[in-house]
């Protein structure tokens, strides 16, 4: 098995032809507070060679007014392309009252459904410090990624595993 591996506009451009023999397929960002501008040129490079890829959106929304129209911008920054899966990122909760972040998330995907079909694969990446705050339905997602890494993220795999059932675990925010 190769990698998978996320990237946005914080990688720059990436050398594809040379990425895609090590990896099995990508994560790549298509929006947050607006669109990644690497999306475009990350996906379009993916689908010429080959490379299956995945989208996500980082969530900032705080309510259901704002989760859909952040649903909107995400549907918007993939535009034509075709991922394999759009993926809801809820890395952190920044504003949104555990009371309301569940709801959230659901409205945000209820739009996305909308706008882009409900046969769409959805997943979820969740934060560990986040994970029962969202208090999400994981078994309803396509697969659900959480990162993990020790106190000091050397790149390597040091054991620090998520203690929630995951599909995806990200050990690292140090690859290369």
């Amino acid at each position: 098995m190769g990698y998978i591996i996320d990237v946005s506009k914080h990688q720059g451009m990436i050398d594809w032809v040379k990425v895609k023999p090590l990896v099995d397929f990508v994560i790549i960002k298509a929006s947050g507070k607006t669109k990644d501008p690497y999306y475009d040129k990350n996906s379009s490079q993916c689908a010429q060679l080959g490379i299956p890829y995945h989208a996500y959106h980082f969530l900032y929304c705080v309510n259901e007014m704002q989760a859909k129209v952040e649903a909107k911008l995400f549907s918007d920054s993939i535009g034509k392309t075709n991922p394999i899966s759009y993926v809801l990122d809820c890395e952190a909760a920044w504003g949104v009252a555990k009371k309301d972040a569940r709801k959230v998330a659901e409205t945000f995907e209820a739009e996305l459904r909308r706008l882009r079909g409900q046969d769409i694969k959805v997943a979820v990446y969740i934060g560990h410090n986040v994970y029962k705050t969202y208090n999400l339905d994981y078994e309803h997602y396509a697969y659900v990624w959480i990162p993990r890494y020790k106190k000091i993220d050397d790149g390597k795999d040091n054991g620090t595993r998520p203690s929630y059932k995951t599909d995806l675990w990200q050990y690292t925010s140090k690859g290369k």
